[in-house]
């Protein structure tokens, strides 16, 4: 459903996704966007019932092309349900390109990554090219966590209010 005098859409993916409650989806979402991408963005908000929220940082904010846009939602809704890692994915359109962003458990921004190839060079990609791909990515990011022995006490919980200590560099 598009939102008359917006550029905001309210889709379905036909199927629950993550199991990640709703209100962990968006604590500090936007915040994170403009740390990340500025204000040029368009994202892929998906919630644990398949609801969709496409939009980008104000209600007028011009979405990508249509194309652009059902990638977003397919890739969201396959990601969210086959791979969300007891967390949730983020897809924006940023600076013509695709961004891949995984929420944690809590609601942190733990990793991105993105598409390089231009649009119309991967525009023809099934949804599962994109997901495979994030997906060899995400696996890289945790075997890096791995090797440097990453432990929970470590992880700073922004999405909850937490702030480094001052003692952090």
């Amino acid at each position: 459903m598009l939102i008359l005098g917006t550029t905001q859409r309210i889709l379905h993916c036909g199927h629950a996704t993550h199991r990640l409650d709703d209100s962990m989806v968006i604590v500090g979402l936007v915040d994170q966007l403009r740390i990340e991408l500025g204000t040029s963005w368009y994202v892929a908000v998906t919630y644990s019932d398949g609801r969709v929220i496409m939009r980008g940082l104000t209600d007028r904010t011009p979405g990508p092309n249509f194309h652009v846009r059902e990638t977003m939602l397919r890739t969201a809704a396959k990601l969210n349900r086959d791979l969300h890692h007891n967390g949730c994915w983020i897809v924006a359109w940023h600076l013509d390109r695709l961004v891949f962003m995984w929420r944690d458990w809590d609601g942190d921004l733990a990793f991105m990554t993105q598409i390089d190839e231009p649009w119309p060079r991967i525009r023809s990609w099934p949804v599962v090219e994109f997901c495979e791909r994030v997906e060899c990515s995400f696996e890289a990011f945790r075997e890096h966590l791995r090797k440097v022995e990453l432990k929970p006490e470590h992880l700073i919980k922004r999405a909850q209010g937490e702030l480094p200590s001052a003692t952090e560099h």
